[in-house]
C-alpha cells in the first residue's frame, strides 16, 4: 500500500494576483519595510544566515569526513525543471544561499542542521533556532509586537523577517540544541505554547491561529516573497541570542523543554519484554505500522474514514482546508482503503471547500488535494488525534476517563457497580439482567410451527407466532424454506410470482438514466453509487456482526451520494453555472 506519487502531484501551483491585489500588497510591504528600517536593524541574507549557522557549523565542501551536519535549502518551485521539488545541501561557505536567491522563486530553509540531503526528522542533527509565523500583519500590528517585546509580555526575538503579508518571528539558539527523538515533543509544546502567545488580537489581523511544527522550513531570507519578485523576504535585528530556559520563562511549567536524564531500555530488556516487535522492527526491519489489519479493524477504521468526512463539513473553513484534506488521505491510508477511492472522496469535496473561501485570491482547488496526497504514507502512522487537532483546529473528542489510565478509570466504575448492587439488596450484579431464567429461546415454538405449516413463509410464521423475522430465519432453515415456498407458490399460481416478476423489472430498471449523460462529475458520482449498491446487496443476508456494520455504514454513504446527486441535478436543471459538486 505503498504511496504512489501521481504526475499532478510535486507541482507547486501559485494563484495569479490581479493587478490591484498585488499594488495593495506591494504598498502595505512597503510601509512595513519603512518602519522596519526605522526601529530595528536591516541585515544582509548573508549575516542573517551566518549569525544562525555561526562558521564551522557546518561541513566543508568536499571535505566529507568532518562529522559535521549541513543546512538544507528546498526549492518547491523552480520554473528551470518544471516546478520540481528537491533539497540543495548548504555547506560552511554558505554559497547555495546566493546560488539560489535570485534564480529560485519559492525555497525554504530550516533553522535545523541535517545529516545528510533528506528532510527528515530522524536525519536531524541539531537545531539553531526556533521561527514563529504570523499571517496578516500590518503597521500597527507590528507596532503592538515590539511594544509587547519591549515590556517583556513576549520573549525579545533575535530577527525580525518581512515575510511579505506576514512576518517570521526568529529566536536563534546561543548554543545547538541536539535534536534527540525524546526532546522533540517537549520542544513541540514550548513551540505551540509561543505561538498561541505571539499570535494574538493585536500582532495579527487573521484570527485563524496556525501551529507549524518544529521542524517548519521558512522562506529564505533574500528571495522573493509570493507577492511579487519586486518585493524581497528582509530580516532586521532585534535581539540578542536566546537559550531555552530564557524561552521557559513565558511558559507553564507542563509546556517547558526541560532536557532531564531519560531511562532506556536495552536491546536484551526489549527482546523480553515485546518479543513481537522485536521480531517485526529489529530482526525484520519492518516500518512502522506495517502489520495486517483484521477485517474488525478494517471496518472500525472506515468509520472513522467517513466520520471525518462528516468533520470536515462541519468544521473546515479558510485556514485549515489542505489540513483536512491530509488527514482524510491519513486516515484512508490506515483504513488500507485505496489511494484512488480516497482521492476521489477529496476531489468530491473540493466545491464544498471552495465555497468557504474569504481571503482574496485564495480559492481551494484541485492542486491543493493532490498536495495533500503526502500523508497517504506510512511515515505517518503514528499521527494521533493530538496532533490532528493541533494541525485542523477540529475538536475530535475523547474516550471520557476523567484523566484517569483505562485501568485505574474501570477499576473505579466496577467498584461504583458493585457498592450500587449491595445498596439494591442484590449479590451479583448480573442478577434481574439479560434474558430472564427459564424463559428459554423460539427454536422450538419456530420449528413446531414449520413443520405443521410448511407452505408457510417465513413472514406467515412472524406474524402468527408474533416475533421478528430474524428470529424466524435464526431458527428456520431459511434457504430451504425459500426454495420450498418459491414452487409451491409458482405452482398454485398465486400472487407471488407476479410480484417476483415486478421485483426483477425494477431490479433491471435503471432507475438513474435520467441522471447520466448531463456531465462528468454526475456520471463519476454514478458509478460510485452503483459500486456501493453491489456490495450493499452482497451483504444483505450477512449475520456477521463486522458485515452487518459495514452494510450500515454503505447505507448512509449511498443515502448521503444519493442526496449529493440530487442535488447536483436541481442546480443543473435550474440553470445554475455548474461546478464539480459531489
Amino acid at each position: 500500500m505503498g504511496w504512489q506519487k501521481h504526475p499532478r502531484q510535486g507541482q507547486q501551483t501559485r494563484r495569479q494576483l490581479n493587478a490591484a491585489e498585488i499594488a495593495r500588497l506591494t504598498s502595505e510591504f512597503l510601509e512595513k519595510q519603512v518602519y522596519l528600517r526605522e526601529h530595528l536593524v536591516e541585515v544582509s541574507p548573508y549575516a542573517y544566515y551566518r549569525d544562525m549557522f555561526p562558521e564551522g557549523s557546518f561541513e566543508m565542501e568536499n571535505h566529507m569526513g568532518e562529522r559535521r551536519p549541513n543546512g538544507l535549502a528546498s526549492v518547491l518551485d523552480d520554473p528551470e525543471k518544471q516546478g520540481r521539488k528537491y533539497n540543495r545541501i548548504i555547506f560552511d561557505d554558505l554559497a547555495m544561499i546566493d546560488e539560489l536567491m535570485d534564480r529560485v522563486e519559492f525555497v525554504v530553509v530550516p533553522p535545523i542542521g541535517y545529516s545528510g540531503r533528506r528532510r527528515l526528522s530522524k536525519f536531524a542533527y541539531c537545531f539553531y533556532g526556533m521561527c514563529i509565523d504570523l499571517d496578516d500583519v500590518g503597521v500597527s500590528e507590528i507596532r503592538d509586537l515590539l511594544y509587547q517585546m519591549q515590556n517583556k509580555l513576549l520573549p525579545q526575538a533575535s530577527y525580525i523577517v518581512n515575510s511579505g503579508t506576514g512576518l517570521h518571528v526568529v529566536y536563534l539558539f546561543e548554543e545547538p540544541v541536539p535534536a534527540l527523538p525524546q526532546y522533540f515533543e517537549s520542544m513541540g509544546k514550548l513551540k505551540e505554547r509561543l505561538s498561541d502567545m505571539i499570535w494574538n488580537q493585536y500582532t495579527s489581523r487573521d484570527k485563524n491561529k496556525q501551529y507549524q511544527g518544529i521542524f517548519q522550513g521558512y522562506r529564505m531570507v533574500g528571495s522573493q516573497t509570493k507577492i511579487s519578485e519586486a518585493c524581497r523576504v528582509t530580516a532586521y535585528k532585534s535581539g540578542e541570542k536566546v537559550t531555552l530556559h530564557y524561552l521557559n520563562q513565558f511558559v507553564s511549567e507542563e509546556d517547558q523543554c526541560v532536557f532531564n536524564d531519560l531511562s532506556y531500555t536495552s536491546r536484551e530488556e526489549a527482546k523480553e519484554k515485546w518479543a513481537e516487535w522485536y521480531q517485526r522492527r529489529i530482526i525484520e526491519r519492518q516500518p512502522i505500522g506495517n502489520y495486517k489489519l483484521t477485517e474488525q479493524e478494517k471496518v472500525r477504521r472506515r468509520a472513522w474514514y467517513e466520520a471525518w468526512k462528516e468533520r470536515i463539513r462541519q468544521g473546515a473553513y479558510d485556514g485549515n482546508r489542505h489540513y483536512c484534506i491530509g488527514v482524510l488521505f491519513n486516515y484512508g491510508m490506515k483504513a488500507e482503503i485505496s489511494q484512488e477511492e480516497v482521492l476521489e472522496d477529496a476531489l468530491g469535496l473540493v466545491p464544498y471547500l471552495n465555497g468557504l473561501t474569504e481571503k482574496e485570491n485564495n480559492e481551494f482547488t484541485e492542486d491543493d488535494v493532490y498536495s495533500a496526497m503526502i500523508y497517504y504514507d506510512r511515515k505517518y502512522i503514528k499521527m494521533g488525534r493530538r496532533g490532528i487537532q493541533k494541525m485542523t483546529k477540529i475538536d475530535i473528542g475523547e474516550t471520557k476517563r476523567n484523566g484517569r489510565k483505562q485501568v485505574l478509570h474501570l477499576r473505579l466504575a466496577r467498584a461504583n457497580r458493585d457498592i450500587l448492587c449491595e445498596e439494591r439488596g442484590k449479590k451479583d450484579w448480573r442478577e434481574g439482567n439479560g434474558r430472564p431464567k427459564g424463559s428459554g429461546t423460539k427454536e422450538e415454538l419456530v420449528k413446531e410451527y414449520a413443520t405443521a405449516h410448511p407452505e408457510v413463509t417465513v413472514t406467515e410464521i412472524a406474524r402468527a407466532l408474533n416475533i421478528s423475522r430474524p428470529t424466524v430465519y435464526k431458527w428456520c432453515g431459511c434457504e430451504a424454506r425459500k426454495g420450498a415456498n418459491k414452487s409451491q407458490n409458482v405452482d398454485q399460481g398465486s400472487l407471488v410470482l407476479e410480484r417476483q416478476e415486478k421485483a426483477v423489472k425494477r431490479q433491471n430498471k435503471d432507475v438513474y438514466a435520467e441522471y447520466r449523460g448531463i456531465s462528468s462529475e454526475m456520471d463519476r458520482l454514478l458509478r460510485k453509487i452503483e459500486r456501493m449498491d453491489a456490495r450493499f446487496r452482497e451483504l444483505s443476508d450477512a449475520t456477521d456482526e463486522r458485515l452487518r456494520t459495514e452494510r450500515k455504514i454503505l447505507r448512509h454513504s449511498i443515502w448521503e451520494a444519493k442526496n449529493e446527486l440530487n442535488r447536483m441535478y436541481r442546480n443543473k436543471s435550474e440553470g445554475k453555472e455548474w461546478e464539480t459538486c459531489m
